[in-house]
């Protein structure tokens, strides 16, 4: 390249459709050290990146950095095009922004079909406990107290929630693994889509609490059932 040899070690493979400082196939890369004795550039720089602590507004360094160029270049203030540069710190921003509104709304949505999912679970138990209006009478003739009938209530409403949940999880994760093998044949942008373990760990927890407080209703109806009355009931 304009008379000098350079020994070529590798060529880039072609991974995405995302170009940053153009197309990776068209471009030529070399060391910075190595370019600077074979052009003899010295210390000249022609292009510097700058980012920011976390907490520190990238428009304040730049505005630094641009005010430490003019002085070391006796640039005129009044010169907006001597020093060029831009900032994506608001594009990045919006990206983070759109993508904890897409979190929120994904977890406002699983939440509300959960919680739905309680009512359902709710009105089971509640059909169960006046179906079993009976043999709950009896257990508490024959010495049960209330609180084992709370526990045989909330325990139901716990495994009923859980078998159901965790096999709506694994058709989730599943429905994901095989979006991933669809997209894994094309050049997508996006790829092998899935849920990370302290999410799936997540949602356990909150299958558990919600089939616990799904029982309550019904435990509550169920101990405040007096045993001569069941026993009566037909």
């Amino acid at each position: 390249m304009n008379g000098i040899y350079f020994q070529v070690i590798g060529v880039a493979r072609h991974t995405s459709n995302v170009n940053i400082g153009g197309n990776a196939e068209e471009s030529i890369v070399l060391p910075f050290s190595t370019m600077q004795q074979a052009y003899n550039q010295n210390n000249i720089v022609h292009f510097l990146a700058i980012t920011a602590q976390p907490g520190i507004k990238v428009k304040v360094i730049e505005d630094k950095v641009h005010e430490v160029l003019r002085l070391q270049h006796n640039i005129s203030p009044a010169d907006k095009k001597a020093v060029g540069g831009f900032n994506i710190e608001d594009e990045f921003n919006m990206f983070l922004y759109l993508g904890i509104g897409i979190a929120a709304l994904i977890w406002i949505v699983g939440l509300g079909t959960l919680f739905a999912g309680a009512v359902g679970v709710s009105n089971i138990m509640l059909v169960t406990v006046r179906e079993r209006t009976k043999e709950i009478g009896i257990r508490r003739a024959l010495g049960a107290t209330p609180q084992d009938i709370i526990v045989q209530i909330l325990s139901e409403s716990v495994v009923l929630t859980l078998i159901a949940g965790l096999a709506g999880l694994m058709f989730g994760v599943g429905l994901l693994s095989l979006v991933g093998m669809a997209l894994s044949h094309g050049d997508q942008f996006f790829k092998d889509p899935q849920i990370s373990f302290g999410v799936g760990i997540a949602s356990f927890f909150i299958l558990l609490v919600i089939g616990t407080l799904a029982g309550f209703i019904p435990a509550n109806r169920a101990m405040n059932i007096k045993p001569i009355e069941a026993i009566r009931e037909e």
